[in-house]
């Protein structure tokens, strides 16, 4: 099983419970991606894009903090999150 993908899996992926099904694919695709301490940051390659509302909607998000549920346990993973946020680096 693909525990990054699934979303009832305690993973720093747990993503599908805290974005909207449109933004999804931007997370799987290193688009965007969030760090440790819960913060969006968006890839340069959408930065520097230039396409329309949705597009700049998105760029909205850089530096943005996540809302996280009250309960810890249902917060992502920082962990795992630092492991996903690293392979986003490396391909941003």
């Amino acid at each position: 099983m693909n525990c990054w993908a699934n979303p009832s899996c305690p993973t720093g992926c747990r993503y599908r419970r805290f974005t909207t099904p449109r933004s999804t694919p931007t997370f799987d695709a290193d688009l965007i991606g969030i760090d440790p301490d819960y913060r969006v940051h968006v890839s340069e390659r959408i930065l520097t894009q230039h396409d329309g509302p949705m597009l700049e909607a998105l760029k909205q998000l850089q530096g943005s903090a996540l809302h996280l549920p009250n309960r810890v346990g249902d917060r992502p993973d920082r962990d795992r999150l630092a492991v996903r946020f690293e392979r986003f680096k490396a391909v941003a």
